[in-house]
């Protein structure tokens, strides 16, 4: 398959593929007698699980370890796993923060009477004396 067709697929750019590469998350794929890359059913594979495991919210970083999890002798389930609760908690804990500062925002909306000048209004002025 060339880079066009497995990046369609994957739903990203080729660039993306191209940045995979370099990176050492997918081989360098042969090429064919035209020059063009020609990727494996396998590195295809590889691009689409980089692509899912990004939506979900992995680093290329983790990603990568994952993608060498499978590979590992005496790796199990269970070390995959911890890597994706690991992911939750994090993920927990940023959810915990957006709700704080939406809760805040909300609370500096309340406080504005739209009348007021801009000047004076509650949402600057927390923003500006605020440290």
């Amino acid at each position: 398959m060339r880079i066009g067709e497995v990046a369609k697929s994957a739903g990203i750019t080729v660039e993306a593929i191209r940045y995979y590469e370099k990176e050492g998350l997918v081989d360098a794929p042969k090429r064919n007698k035209s020059g063009y890359r020609d990727y494996s059913d396998d590195q295809a594979k590889a691009i689409s699980f980089i692509t899912k495991a990004k939506q979900l919210g992995f680093s290329l970083k983790e990603t990568k370890e994952l993608m060498g999890l499978r590979y590992t002798l005496g790796a199990t389930c269970g070390d995959i796993k911890r890597k994706a609760e690991q992911k939750v908690a994090i993920i927990t804990e940023r959810i915990d923060l957006l709700i704080k500062v939406r809760e805040s925002l909300e609370e500096l909306i309340n406080s504005c009477t739209e009348e007021l000048p801009a000047s004076t209004c509650p949402i600057i002025e927390k923003l500006v004396n605020d440290r």
